[in-house]
């Protein structure tokens, strides 16, 4: 499977609230769904038409049969350098699992726009008549990501001002506020949906006339949870992903459901930047043939709390899912770790900014790749190839969606309030059929009180050498210190990057003295057409993809020092 992304800036108004800065991909928002089947490899040409920052991109939940697929991870400052403006970079993966994953700028470009959805199919996948139903749910701030580049080097980060420059100020399916998805009585479908949010958990509140069966957490199949109509919040964080197969089982009408963002309930709290206006829902509707397009938009009578939802309808949380072991994918859990890590997380309340701590320090310098060597200022591990890691969560302030790059693992054990001790919870292991997240949730005891607590047990095996990124992914947390490196082996170890590798050799993309739009047309001409929506074909290329050879600067390779 072959194809081209190319990032362009646009100047739009996606919301109805005012045209801001974004990027589009092949001319659209989100990019385009790239679909390929298990066994197939990947392999896309990302081109940075941005003339204002460097861009990474990274395919969130692949892990790669590759040797030396760590360097396709598309990681800024970790495993590549930013793809500068003008700049054009080739990433080849065959990904090892099929599933519903996605794809999005591993810097500032995922509060722009840079995101999309990647699909890999399998015989494994369920049967349905009427194919997949692909939603990519994310939100839209007012800043951009020049925005949050520019407090992130200024310092401006005392009293949560760069959550505060993120905060969202509307929820979008597909790109857009509200999207009418025509249905056939009769036929099944399978829905994935996709959080793509760079802050907000989703809870969706739909009217009860259709029953939702989960099939697929993240990119792995689970015993199927049945009878669910509604989906809280603590059951889909940033970056997750849930694939439900249902039957349009209505014969005829419009049914519309609503996407809700949890910071309605966290408004308020200080190490959020304080009290913020609640981001709009979106909502989305099943139409059948002789239904009517819902172009209104009504708020439902009945929100999500974070209370515990005891009716079975509801998808409470992650917590009690279960991997499917009927499924050709399923890999069982070793039974016992080798290694343990313990990270603590949390928030310097005075400054805003977050933390975690349990490793070694290190300092990504500007545009050089953590491989090199620097490492001074945030928490590495240094871990051996084939080593099985249990890594133990202890979260303080706030729920908080943890992403293993490269890497599923199981999730043991989780729970609100403090850690019992790892003697205490080894016993209550699911050893015989736990359910494997690359993005795992870890909640607290109070979720909208800055004293809450929580912990997870997460099981992993280093099979992947290189460094491999383990991060929350709310933007601004990992962005101010949420964030670790896996270090599997030593750099004499580590594959080689192929040729053509964007190692930066002392260009710094991520921040050009530039304003985001040059006074130039190109991008300001793009803000009297209506905004585009998301395309589900996987071209390989849009109208301008003949130009690649034009202007392109292409990054060469240097040596990696050991």
């Amino acid at each position: 499977m072959e194809a081209t992304l190319n990032l362009r800036l646009a100047f739009k108004d996606v919301d109805g609230l005012g045209a801001r800065g974004m990027v589009e991909i092949n001319g659209g928002f989100p990019g385009p769904v790239l679909r390929g089947k298990l066994g197939q490899t990947f392999v896309v040409h990302v081109v940075n038409h941005i003339h204002s920052y460097g861009i990474s991109m990274h395919w969130h939940g692949v892990s790669m049969e590759e040797a030396d697929g760590i360097w396709s991870d598309g990681t800024a400052h970790i495993t590549q350098a930013a793809i500068p403006p003008r700049g054009v970079h080739t990433y080849k993966f065959t990904p090892d699992h099929a599933g519903t994953f996605w794809y999005h700028s591993h810097n500032n470009g995922l509060i722009d726009g840079a995101y999309g959805a990647l699909i890999v199919e399998s015989e494994d996948d369920p049967v349905t008549t009427g194919g997949d139903i692909v939603l990519v749910l994310s939100e839209w701030s007012t800043h951009n990501g020049p925005d949050l580049d520019a407090a992130l080097v200024s310092g401006e980060l005392t009293n949560g001002v760069l959550s505060a420059l993120e905060r969202s100020r509307s929820v979008l399916v597909n790109g857009k506020t509200h999207l009418d998805i025509p249905v056939e009585a009769g036929k099944t479908y399978l829905l994935r949906l996709i959080n793509a949010g760079f802050l907000s958990n989703f809870g969706i509140v739909g009217s009860g006339d259709h029953e939702f069966s989960l099939v697929m957490a993240d990119a792995h199949y689970v015993e199927p949870v049945n009878e669910i109509e509604n989906i809280h919040f603590d059951a889909f964080g940033s970056g997750q992903r849930l694939t439900f197969l249902f039957t349009a089982d209505q014969a005829s009408g419009t049914f519309q459901y609503h996407v809700q963002s949890n910071i309605a309930f966290l408004a308020g709290v200080g190490a959020l930047g304080g009290a913020t206006t609640v981001p709009n829902s979106a909502s989305f509707s099943f139409v059948y043939a002789n239904g009517a397009p819902d172009n209104s938009f009504a708020e439902p009578s009945f929100i999500p709390t974070y209370v515990t939802a005891s009716a079975p309808e509801f998808l409470v949380s992650e917590h009690d899912l279960r991997a499917d072991k009927t499924k050709r994918q399923f890999v069982p859990v070793p039974k016992k770790p080798n290694v343990m890590l313990t990270m603590q997380t949390g928030v310097n309340l005075a400054t805003g900014v977050f933390i975690m701590a349990g490793g070694e320090p290190f300092d990504l310098a500007p545009g050089l790749p953590f491989i090199a060597g620097n490492r001074d200022g945030a928490v590495w591990f240094d871990i051996d190839e084939g080593d099985v890691v249990d890594v133990v969560i202890l979260n303080t302030l706030l729920a908080h969606p943890y992403h293993s790059h490269m890497f599923s693992g199981w999730v043991l054990a989780q729970g609100p309030g403090a850690f019992p001790g790892y003697a205490e919870v080894f016993p209550t292991f699911n050893l015989d059929n736990p359910v494997r997240r690359d993005t795992f949730q870890v909640s607290v005891d109070h979720p909208a009180d800055p004293t809450g607590v929580g912990w997870a047990v997460y099981r992993l095996v280093a099979n992947r050498r290189g460094p491999v990124a383990f991060h929350c992914h709310i933007l601004s947390h990992h962005m101010t210190g949420m964030m670790a490196v896996l270090n599997v082996g030593s750099p004499p170890d580590v594959p080689a990057p192929a040729s053509l590798f964007p190692f930066c050799g002392g260009y710094s993309p991520d921040h050009v003295d530039e304003p985001f739009f040059e006074s130039s047309s190109d991008a300001r001409s793009s803000s009297s057409s209506s905004s585009s929506s998301s395309s589900d074909s996987s071209s390989s290329s849009d109208s301008s993809s003949s130009k690649l050879k034009v202007g392109v600067v292409r990054v060469q390779t240097k040596p990696i020092a050991a």
